[in-house]
C-alpha cells in the first residue's frame, strides 16, 4: 500500500501544473499554508487533526457498529467469518493432535 500511495503521489506531481498543486509536508503548520494557497484569511478556529490515532480508531468501530445495527445481513456475514475462522483453527489444532 505504500508503494502505490508513493506511486500515485508521484504520478499526481508529474501531472498537475505546480501553481494547481498544494502540497503541505508538515501539517503543524495548521491553516496557514492552506489558506495562502487559496487567498483566504486564516480563520481562528483550531486546525483540525481527525487522523490522530485514538480518533480514526473511534471513527472505525462507529463505521463497523454502524453497519452491523443498519444492516443485519453484514453483522450474519461478519459472525459468519469469524465462526468459520474458529471452525478452520480447532480443525488444524485437532488434525495436529491426531498426528502427535
Amino acid at each position: 500500500m505504500v508503494a502505490h500511495y508513493n506511486a500515485h503521489n508521484a504520478r499526481i506531481r508529474e501531472i498537475v501544473p505546480k501553481d494547481r498543486l498544494l502540497i503541505i509536508e508538515n501539517h503543524k503548520e495548521g491553516w496557514k499554508p492552506l489558506c495562502e494557497f487559496l487567498g483566504k484569511p486564516v480563520p481562528n478556529t483550531a486546525f483540525p487533526h481527525i487522523n490522530k490515532r485514538e480518533a480514526m480508531f473511534k471513527t472505525m468501530v462507529g463505521m463497523v457498529w454502524k453497519n452491523i445495527l443498519n444492516r443485519p445481513f453484514f453483522a450474519v456475514g461478519v459472525v459468519g467469518v469469524v465462526v468459520f475462522l474458529i471452525a478452520i483453527l480447532a480443525w488444524s489444532k485437532q488434525r495436529k493432535m491426531k498426528r502427535e
